[in-house]
């Protein structure tokens, strides 16, 4: 079987209490690029120099799109495929350490996690 396999990926940015109330209290464009991942998306703001980096691990080549993120994968009868995506946001006015990441992540991995099963 042979797929075409993409995720449709966008950012704005908006905080919490943005989301919540439904209004922006400050805007500034998001730059899209490759920017040493798979693609980066930028917050353009002046005051507010925040980054998210998207890459991805299994599935063989991945490829920025003009819409987000795409593969091809061919995989024989009863053959299995695990891809993932992985989101790193940047700020750098409050970097993350090292440390601190990998704490998240163990916290992130230790909860529920999304699964999607398709069998032709």
């Amino acid at each position: 079987m042979a797929l075409d396999l993409g995720w449709t990926l966008d950012a704005d940015f908006a905080d919490i209490q943005e989301a919540q109330a439904a209004k922006r209290q400050q805007e500034a464009p998001v730059a899209r690029d490759a920017g040493g991942c798979l693609l980066r998306f930028r917050y353009e703001h002046p005051e507010l120099p925040y980054e998210t980096c998207v890459s991805t691990a299994g599935g063989g080549e991945w490829r920025a799109t003009s819409e987000g993120i795409a593969t091809h994968l061919t995989l024989s009868t009863q053959q299995t495929a695990t891809v993932a995506i992985v989101v790193t946001p940047h700020d750098a006015a409050d970097p993350v350490s090292v440390e601190a990441a990998a704490e998240r992540e163990h916290v992130w991995a230790a909860g529920p996690l999304a699964e999607s099963a398709h069998y032709c």
